[in-house]
């Protein structure tokens, strides 16, 4: 029997204690391209910059129409991350680069505006979109792949669980550099396992 995959378009994650996961919708243009500004000098040293977008640079605009595009469809879903509390935005997450077939894989993406760094948000907020790929999307594998001197991410994913698999050289395009990367994986097992021994947050309830 053939394997029952999940819908091409999904639903968004949900909550936990703080934040919420949704997808990305046309009305959030003002508040995001807003937190984009703001937080311009924390986020550069950390923004990919492809080929061919040298000149656009960092566009919050341009950002969130790329982000709009590609909330939600086969190869990608995006969330924006929301404070319970006051609804606000605070980030984004991506389940990226997904591969089906034999791969069954994806890659994970998050970064937080300056509002939202240092409060421990992110954290629910990855580990959440980790349980979605998991659990709705019914992926195999996990990747993160994180810059050395990234020491923030590299916490975050020691944190979950994740697995350092080793060093691949210049291997992202950032802030116009291509730049060295620690590759950081989970697997389904390794996620059930540390559910099982309740070591991931949230893997077995929505807030």
């Amino acid at each position: 029997m053939e394997p029952t995959l999940p819908p091409t378009r999904s639903k968004a994650p949900g909550s936990v204690p703080r934040v919420m996961l949704r997808h990305p919708v046309a009305r959030d243009r003002d508040e995001l391209v807003s937190l984009l500004n703001r937080s311009r000098d924390h986020l550069i040293p950390w923004w990919s910059t492809p080929r061919g977008l040298d000149a656009e640079g960092f566009d919050p605009c341009a950002t969130f129409e790329r982000l709009l595009e590609s909330a939600n469809i086969p190869m990608c879903e995006r969330f924006v991350i929301c404070r319970k509390d006051t609804r606000a935005i605070i980030g984004c997450t991506s389940i990226a680069n997904i591969v089906r077939g034999a791969f069954e894989s994806c890659t994970l993406g998050y970064w937080a505006g300056i509002d939202g760094v240092g409060q421990g948000f992110m954290t629910e907020a990855v580990a959440l979109s980790v349980r979605h790929a998991f659990r709705d999307l019914r992926l195999h594998r996990v990747e993160a792949n994180i810059m050395p001197r990234n020491v923030p991410s590299t916490l975050l994913v020691q944190r979950l669980g994740f697995r350092e698999e080793g060093l691949a050289r210049r291997f992202i395009r950032i802030n116009h550099q291509w730049e060295d990367h620690v590759r950081w994986s989970m697997t389904l097992e390794d996620f059930e396992r540390l559910a099982s021994q309740g070591q991931f947050p949230f893997a077995r309830t929505t807030a």
